[in-house]
């Protein structure tokens, strides 16, 4: 019988007053994690915007409850209660509304105007632009301003004003380096202040962020936090573990001047390479606006796979060649420029991570950044057609157009993962999806050693595995960064 997680409660006091523990705990100040859900009575009911802000003050980093309304000054602060409380609520609203048939998506930065005076442009820094007479903020001005503040490249400045209500100040051009903790790349962005950042993402979406930290997303009615992204899990990076093997014994293979490649490397450069170009993928496929799946299968099993098989059906295979490894071959690539670029300072003992990475000026790590690019972009046209884009776990792309076959309906239950590491879920009826999750769902339990991400058009991401016997699934939000160790 698999074990119950332990879910958030929002226990009310009142009508207005909540407060977030985990169940069965006798202590309402437990460390706020994961998913919160909210509960009345046993039952699941929804969050909403007011119930973000309690939960963003209970957990802002560095600040508490009754700080000073002149948050442009300190960069820690939030709004004291109702200020924080009266944005989200016209966050909300305005998240509801559309723009010419385009959802309202905009970030806004909440900030006096004298916070940012930095004299350089994107994407070196932030550039303030100060509208001469403020505008009030509410969902309308939002809405409005949204084209001229694309949320990829700019900031909306708001501000209390002298009479304690909120007001435009105007635009922060930030550019779209920003974005590659998000995306992928090796592009590094501009500073960013630790000040409060809300987005609306999109209906009933909002994340609020210090700086470019997430603190909490609102999603769905419920509350999550970073400490839900799949991609910092543990056995995510376990499952491409042989494929990372694989490309070090490459490198070996190819000139190894006898040196230690597991110690010129520092462990998690090849993981942190990993998860960009799998962040590059699925930003590759949200673009599309088409949605789509990607399989991986073991490797192993790959001659069954591509033969007739009861599980399914590649209607566009590829020959069984070298360019069937693009991704491994754009790694090693990746790895061999950087020993390259960095020979004198393996000599002198230097190990070669992340900060390598990123700041090389060598053109051919442009080159392979693009090449990465496309390859993404491929995989994302390739995931378009009808069918799964099918990859092994070491990252071999099989074909497209995958059928999956099978009676979906034998997998009736689904267990939600409530942390990164799935070892807290909730158990869901599969009935409430589309076929696209069912099927994904099907060969996950019929294939233990698969991996499903299933892309839709509106961006959401569900990646899908089969653990201790049970079909478990990670939504993962896209407010939530790469951490670089």
């Amino acid at each position: 019988m698999a074990q119950a997680p332990t879910a958030w409660v929002l226990e009310a006091r009142s009508e207005t007053d909540f407060n977030f523990f985990p169940e069965n705990s006798s202590n309402p100040k437990n460390k706020l994690t994961t998913t919160a859900i909210r509960k009345r009575g046993g039952k699941m009911i929804h969050a909403y915007h007011e119930d973000l802000a309690w939960f963003i003050r209970n957990r802002w980093p560095g600040a508490g409850l009754g700080q000073s309304t002149d948050n442009g000054n300190q960069e820690n602060s939030l709004p004291p209660p109702p200020y924080l409380e009266e944005l989200l609520s016209t966050c909300y609203q305005a998240s509801l509304l559309r723009e010419e048939e385009r959802p309202v998506r905009v970030r806004l930065l909440l900030a006096a105007s004298d916070c940012l005076t930095t004299p350089d442009l994107p994407p070196m820094s932030l550039h303030r632009q100060m509208l001469a007479s403020p505008r009030p903020c509410n969902e309308t001005e939002l809405r409005k301003l949204s084209r001229a503040a694309e949320f990829s490249r700019s900031l909306i400045g708001v501000r209390l004003n002298g009479e304690d209500e909120w007001e435009i100040w105007g635009l922060v051009h930030s550019g779209t380096r920003w974005r590659q903790a998000y995306c992928g790349g090796r592009l590094v962005p501009p500073a960013f202040p630790r000040l409060p950042v809300i987005w609306v993402m999109g209906p009933g979406r909002l994340a609020v962020l210090q700086g470019t930290e997430a603190v909490a997303t609102l999603n769905e009615g419920s509350i999550i936090t970073p400490d839900l992204n799949v991609f910092e899990s543990r056995w995510l990076g376990e499952y491409f573990a042989d494929t990372r093997e694989e490309i070090l014994a490459q490198l070996a293979a190819s000139g190894g001047n006898g040196h230690n490649w597991r110690e010129i490397f520092d462990p998690n450069l090849l993981r942190t390479i990993g998860r960009h170009l799998m962040m590059r993928i699925i930003n590759a496929v949200r673009e599309s606006r088409q949605g789509g799946i990607l399989l991986f299968l073991p490797q192993e099993r790959a001659a069954e796979f591509t033969a007739a098989n009861p599980f399914i059906t590649l209607k566009y295979q590829f020959l069984e060649d070298e360019t069937g490894q693009r991704f491994p071959r754009l790694m090693l690539q990746i790895l061999k420029t950087l020993v390259k670029a960095y020979s004198r300072e393996i000599d002198q003992g230097q190990r070669l991570g992340w900060q390598e990475y990123i700041h090389s000026g060598l053109g051919t790590l442009s080159l392979l950044e693009e090449a990465v690019f496309e390859a993404a972009h491929q995989l994302a046209d390739f995931a378009a057609v009808d069918g799964a884009v099918v990859l092994t776990n070491r990252s071999r792309i099989l074909g497209f157009g995958g059928m999956i076959k099978g009676d979906f309906d034998e997998v009736q239950t689904v267990a939600r993962a409530l942390d990164a590491e799935g070892e807290r879920w909730q158990e869901e009826f599969t009935e409430t999806v589309g076929t696209r999750h069912r099927a994904v769902y099907y060969l996950c339990h019929q294939v233990p050693g698969a991996l499903g991400l299933v892309i839709s058009h509106d961006g959401y991401v569900r990646l899908i595995k089969c653990q201790d016997g049970r079909v478990i699934y990670w939504e993962q939000d896209n407010s939530f960064p790469l951490r670089i160790s």
